[in-house]
């Protein structure tokens, strides 16, 4: 599955407009007073503004082999969240490495490499390294109905996980990460899995859906 566009809220426009394009690098699309969107590999992220916002947790995909020049090139702009000493994260299961960091409104944002994607890495870690928008977080209490939503509307199989506590629902180019937020917090830091409203069209084989997401529940339409 293929995220080709995320759209999240903000209650900082202008901090995160200026943290994403200036401080990280990102390219800026568009932009209006009340949102902007971003080229991020072969996807889109837009911010719009929305007061009262709540944080959420989404990751972006990069060459496996390019993680340790990704965390010295984090480490140069913002500080990274390690879990103990580590600053790099290991998923052994996953046959993946991860580094972390904050945003503006203390979204949890992840460059995450996967070996079995198999991306080229020249060496020279920059912000074209990034691939495309990889996970996005769900907080909900029923982790098997937005799941049968999803498997029903747009063929999406469990990668990991099960219906209790936490369940990755897609593939390695995209995933929906669910968690019942009174079971589990947002790995590195333990922060709370809030109920983060955003909307998402996603790409399986010829099918695009429009997913939204709002109070718990995933919705799927026609894009």
């Amino acid at each position: 599955m293929n995220i080709k566009s995320l759209t999240l809220f903000t209650g900082q426009l202008e901090a995160q407009y200026k943290f994403y394009t200036q401080t990280l690098g990102f390219k800026a699309i568009d932009k209006t007073e009340d949102s902007f969107s971003l080229e991020v590999g072969d996807s889109v992220l837009t911010f719009n503004k929305k007061e009262g916002s709540t944080p959420y947790h989404f990751a972006l995909n990069i060459p496996y082999d390019a993680i340790e020049d990704a965390l010295q090139w984090t480490k140069e702009k913002v500080g990274v969240l390690k879990n103990g000493r580590f600053e790099i994260h290991e998923f052994e299961d996953w046959q993946a490495r991860a580094v972390y960091f904050y945003d503006e409104d203390k979204n949890i944002v992840e460059f995450i490499g996967r070996k079995g994607l198999n991306y080229e890495y020249a060496g020279s870690y920059d912000i074209s390294c990034i691939k495309e928008i990889s996970e996005i977080g769900v907080a909900t209490m029923d982790i098997e109905s937005c799941y049968n939503n999803l498997s029903l509307n747009i063929g999406l199989e469990i990668y990991d996980g099960g219906f209790y506590r936490f369940c990755a629902i897609g593939d390695e180019k995209g995933l929906f990460i669910c968690v019942n937020p009174e079971e589990k917090k947002w790995f590195p830091t333990d922060d709370t899995v809030y109920y983060s409203g955003f909307s998402a069209i996603v790409q399986r084989y010829n099918l695009s859906r429009t997913v939204t997401y709002e109070n718990g529940e995933i919705a799927v339409g026609l894009s």
